[in-house]
């Protein structure tokens, strides 16, 4: 798993996915489930802000502050099975953490090694998102500069 190197992506998003790879390290290796399990979110965050980088457009106005998830479902149709899956896992934490005024585990070990498993996959199907934008914009661009030159 690595980030694309050159890429033409914005220099946010390719900081936002560096983050995101740089984190799995530690989300694995955190011993406390509940850390880890935050850690994956926190890995899954990133790589989605990533791709929204990657949308950002200059004239975007502002609007009402929206998650990640729920903006990655808008942008990237093909990420919203992902997003939802993460929006969940969230919720479902805090809900947790509600129930047990934290006096007993949001999550099980079990369930903190799932969810870094599937960060570290969402992580994956970025990279590989964010690749294929990348040469297509590239692409986009060889072919206006040739039409220029026509």
């Amino acid at each position: 798993m690595r980030a694309p190197e050159s890429t033409g992506l914005p220099e946010a998003s390719v900081e936002l996915l560096a983050a995101a790879v740089q984190g799995m390290g530690p989300a694995a290796l955190e011993s406390d489930p509940e850390r880890r399990y935050g850690r994956a979110q926190l890995v899954a965050l990133r790589a989605g802000a990533a791709v929204l980088a990657a949308h950002a457009r200059a004239d975007a106005e502002a609007r009402r502050p929206r998650s990640v998830w729920t903006m990655l479902c808008g942008i990237s149709p093909e990420l919203r099975e992902w997003a939802e899956f993460f929006a969940l896992s969230e919720r479902i934490m805090q809900q947790r953490r509600k129930l047990t005024h934290g006096e007993l585990p949001a999550v099980t070990a079990r369930e903190a090694d799932d969810l870094v498993r599937d960060a570290r996959r969402f992580v994956d199907v970025v990279v590989e998102y964010l690749t294929r934008r990348s040469r297509t914009a590239a692409e986009v661009d060889s072919q206006r500069v040739a039409a220029g030159r026509l």
